[in-house]
């Protein structure tokens, strides 16, 4: 599970991104990080057209819609959800979002 951000002021209001990561953050896209209080992020990039959406929330929560190294399975995803936001293009299987845990003095690579 991790919540979704629209921008990294809103970010900062949910958790402290240690100074020598702030760049790499906030240049980030796609890219989910879990930072030292073990809370997981993704700024949502102003160019993508999720934003639109997103922006109105400011923040919401998101999780996979596949099991960890599984393909996409939409019956499952459908099963699993509590709510189904779903735009014209439908759901589709896209390559897996980096992942980076961050401590207040290193960053590891999780996927």
């Amino acid at each position: 599970m991790l919540c979704e951000v629209d921008c990294f002021k809103t970010l900062l209001k949910h958790t402290r991104v240690p100074k020598q990561f702030k760049k790499k953050v906030r240049k980030s896209k796609l890219t989910t990080f879990i930072y030292p209080n073990t809370t997981s992020f993704r700024v949502v990039d102003k160019n993508h057209k999720h934003y639109e959406f997103i922006r109105k929330f400011k923040t919401m929560y998101s999780t996979s819609a596949n099991l960890t190294k599984k393909q996409f399975e939409k019956d499952w995803a459908i099963e699993k959800a509590d709510i189904i936001v779903e735009d014209q293009d439908g759901f589709s299987e896209n390559q897996s979002s980096k992942i980076y845990k961050i401590t207040n003095n290193r960053i590891k690579k999780i996927r």
